[in-house]
């Protein structure tokens, strides 16, 4: 646990903030927003467009207009393009996508004045968040094209921004429209009957209440007026549909049939991304190749992931069903490949098999170390294959290797399971840099092949592309004088550093992850320097990552937690509602904290995804507290809160009996 130094402070966090006010030409000068347009005219978005404001400081940052509740509806009337950056500023993805953002503004503040960029903090103004139907915490870009928001799913990268926007403000642009004609009505009670009748189709779960499925719909209709395949796709209105959209979630949803059966739509949600993904997957899920020729060419040519091989002596065999949908579910994941003829050349150690067909996978060359042989227990047949639940097991099990290369992209999917050892390093695939992969990717090999898959997952990470993740296990970086740092990804949750100043060998990785499941292993959490109590002497207690166990855990009373940022304005609503409550001394049982996560990490039980982030731990449910799931951190709502849970009842002042 590392000590970070804790700067002074008022209240519970100090929030810097930085903003400036720019009188300048195009598209910050302040008298530009000085008219009120005259085109307000399309009435799906009247209550966006509508309200206006009259004189009005706008606040900008490196040329990106800092939008408010105060000044949106103003700004998006008075710009025929305005490109809008949604997120929350202590997201670090958010932060990297807002620096390419600032530089795709200060491009176009110097050569197109005209076109605005601006940027929105969703936790500070829900209610114009709610009204434009942004969904989550994850950057979301929007574009305003007069008066009327559009999606814009391109790369972030400030070039792309750039050159996209360009185009759009270019003559011969036009944005999507609305063509109903693509996209007939379907009633709730003829959807299983129209999607079990075909062989493929789709539909579009939509509320016309949400701004989300307008924009989704228009997206679609214009992808299908290029795709031109009629009878095929249809839209469902949901908003009165309590049990569908209990089932489906919030609309707008895509889903995707197979006779019947329900897949997710994975695709971009914008007419080009659209147009390609939907053809694709009006295509077979697999390739049919004839000769072992074909087949090695293609594997050859497709190294990038595995390959699924599937020989059948009838496709009427139930197994061959079974291998459709699992190609349908695992669309884009993984190559799968029907061949005409069994192949024994071809490497199917790794199988399912009877008589009449036989599944293998076939990795990469990459993830294949010739140097390892393969223990009994990480093979497996079968001669039968009843479900499609087993065959995507075997799947999923054979598809990862002794070791394997986990990137950005696969890290959720492929090595999402829990234990996961990941060895960081300097994985470079290039000519010059094979070798020097493959012998210390070999070290963790050696290891990795005495533990089945199910039991725990093997991997390598290059260092550069997850430093976030090294230093949240404490790992020093990879240098001249270390070429390998390992951490473990805990069943638990919790994340555990291998912690030694020795070279890594195959002896020690072997101890680490046996100490591992012998339990000897402790988590790294990240840990300011606890406040003494004459520093400590507010009625919320400022708790810190060190102290957790005893203060927290140990605890024989109530506790109130919350998790706060810095960079989180709504939590000092919290903070201050917290204190108020604090301070009048009527839950004598509960103790008040609050932890500053910019520096200290919560055990895993207390998960943070969001701030601010509220948690109520008695004696009995320390280890699985009751979170506040509200969005209002009035005292009001505390009150209501902590009487549902607290032990011991609060004392009422007389005013209150």
């Amino acid at each position: 646990m590392t000590d970070i130094p804790r700067t002074a402070r008022s209240g519970i966090f100090q929030t810097l903030s930085l903003t400036f006010i720019l009188s300048v030409t195009g598209c910050v000068h302040a008298q530009v927003l000085h008219h009120h347009p005259d085109h307000l005219h399309n009435p799906v978005h009247a209550e966006i467009i509508t309200k206006h404001f009259g004189d009005t400081d706008v606040e900008f940052e490196h040329n990106v207009i800092i939008l408010t509740k105060d000044n949106f509806y103003y700004m998006v009337g008075a710009h025929e393009i305005l490109l809008a950056l949604f997120g929350v500023s202590w997201d670090p993805k958010y932060n990297e996508v807002l620096s390419e953002f600032e530089r795709a503004a200060g491009i176009l503040q110097k050569d197109h004045p005209s076109m605005c960029l601006g940027r929105m903090d969703v936790s500070e103004h829900p209610e114009i968040v709610k009204k434009l139907d942004v969904r989550g915490e994850e950057p979301q870009f929007m574009f305003f094209y007069k008066n009327r928001a559009y999606a814009f799913e391109h790369s972030w990268k400030a070039e792309a921004i750039v050159k996209e926007l360009i185009k759009r403000q270019e003559a011969a642009w036009y944005p999507p429209q609305n063509l109903p004609e693509h996209l007939p009505e379907l009633a709730k009670a003829d959807i299983e009957r129209t999607v079990t009748s075909k062989d493929f189709s789709v539909i579009i779960y939509y509320s016309p209440t949400r701004l989300s499925s307008y924009r989704l719909l228009m997206e679609l209709e214009n992808a299908l007026a290029t795709i031109n395949v009629p009878d095929t796709f249809f839209k469902v209105n949901i908003a009165d549909s309590k049990d569908l959209r209990t089932v489906l979630g919030v609309p707008p949803v895509i889903k995707i049939y197979r006779k019947g059966k329900s897949y997710d739509y994975k695709g971009p949600k914008v007419t080009k991304g659209m147009v390609t993904y939907l053809r694709s997957q009006m295509q077979p899920p697999f390739v049919r190749l004839n000769t072992p020729k074909e087949v090695e060419d293609f594997l050859t040519k497709h190294q990038d992931k595995p390959t699924v091989l599937g020989y059948f002596e009838t496709e009427k065999l139930p197994q061959f069903r079974l291998f459709t949908e699992a190609a349908n579910t695992l669309r884009g994941d993984l190559y799968f490949v029907l061949v005409r003829q069994y192949i024994p050349t071809m490497g199917w150690e790794e199988h399912a098999d009877s008589e009449k067909w036989r599944v293998g996978v076939i990795l990469p060359k990459r993830d294949s170390d010739p140097d390892i042989v393969v223990a009994k227990d990480i093979s497996q047949s079968k001669e039968n294959m009843r479900s499609l639940e087993e065959l995507l097991a075997f799947i999923s099990f054979k598809s990862i290797p002794v070791v394997g290369h986990r990137t950005k992209k696969n890290k959720d999917t492929t090595y999402n399971r829990k234990p996961l050892l990941v060895g960081y390093m300097n994985v470079d695939w290039s000519k010059n840099g094979e070798k020097e992969t493959l012998f210390v990717r070999h070290r963790i090999a050696q290891i990795a092949v005495q533990y089945p898959v199910s039991q725990i997952t093997f991997t390598i990470s290059n260092a550069n592309d997850f430093k976030d993740e090294m230093q949240r296990f404490g790992l020093k970086d990879i240098g001249k004088d270390t070429e390998l740092q390992l951490g473990i990804f805990g069943s638990d949750g919790e994340m555990y550093p291998l912690v030694t100043e020795a070279r890594i060998t195959s002896a020690v990785i072997q101890d680490f992850v046996k100490q591992y499941f012998e339990g000897k292993l402790i988590p790294y959490y990240r840990s300011e320097t606890p406040l003494s109590e004459a520093e400590n002497t507010d009625a919320v207690k400022i708790l810190s990552a060190k102290e957790f166990d005893q203060v927290v855990i140990k605890s024989e009373k109530d506790i109130l937690l919350s998790f706060c940022h810095p960079l989180c304005k709504v939590c000092k609503t919290l903070e201050e509602s917290m204190l108020k409550i604090a301070e009048k001394k009527d839950y004598t049982g509960v103790q008040f904290l609050a932890m500053d996560t910019s520096l200290n990490d919560p055990p895993a039980s207390y998960a943070v995804k969001t701030y601010p982030t509220l948690y109520m731990a008695t004696p009995k449910n320390k280890s699985a507290p009751i979170k506040y799931n509200g969005k209002d951190y009035t005292t009001k709502e505390l009150y209501k809160f902590l009487d549902k849970h607290v032990s011991s009842p609060r004392v009422l002042a007389k005013t209150e009996l």
